[in-house]
């Protein structure tokens, strides 16, 4: 969440000051990051308050970050991945603490294709998947036509409060600004295809 800057890192920052923002005096946030450690959290103060009461920093040690979860889990009601991936953890620790309600955050690419057993077994015992568009909620159904659309939600992204917009400036005729991550892996997000229609734009 916090030793990288991307997208996914940065939704899972603001679920994190949601989820602390809606607590009430009675509610505790727990969290558990898998590759992170205390080192990485220069901005970590502006999406947490007293409402989170335990955190665990992974620090790449995976063994010993699952037990953790598990084991931390008991004193839960929910579970919310930030990644598929996580998904299979969270369904081990309903397994042993089997009032547990699990979700996993469904953002993009990485959930646009055949889920793997693991994933779909945890759908199958009643996790919930959040995504992010309507465009992935439909990738997702067409790449595992047996995941129950009704497991299936759609909760928009938002904006980062702590990251103000600067005011508006005065629109110039016939200026595009396009910003986005050129790299080979990201071929997918069609930046190709937008410099090919430029010209009848």
């Amino acid at each position: 969440m916090f030793n990288t800057e991307g997208g996914i890192e940065r939704m899972m920052r603001l679920y994190l000051k949601a989820l602390c923002d809606l607590a009430t005096a009675e509610d505790e946030v727990h969290l558990a990051v898998l590759n992170d450690g205390p080192h990485h959290a220069l901005e970590f103060s502006l999406y947490h308050d007293r409402s989170l009461v335990s955190i665990i920093w992974g620090q790449r040690k995976r063994i010993r970050f699952v037990l953790r979860v598990v084991r931390a889990a008991r004193h839960c009601d929910r579970v919310i991945c930030g990644h598929v991936h996580h998904l299979p953890l969270a369904d081990l620790a309903k397994r042993v603490h089997p009032k547990l309600k699990v979700y996993v955050v469904a953002h993009g690419i990485e959930v646009w294709r055949p889920w793997t057993l693991a994933e779909r077994t945890a759908i199958g015992r009643g996790a919930t998947v959040w995504a992010v568009s309507q465009h992935t909620a439909t990738k997702i159904q067409d790449a595992c036509p047996g995941i129950d659309k009704d497991a299936i939600q759609v909760i928009p992204n938002s904006l980062d409060p702590q990251r103000p917009s600067p005011p508006p400036a005065a629109p110039v005729p016939g200026l595009i600004i396009t910003l986005t991550r050129l790299n080979g892996k990201d071929r997918y997000k069609g930046v190709d295809h937008l410099i090919e229609a430029m010209p009848t734009i």
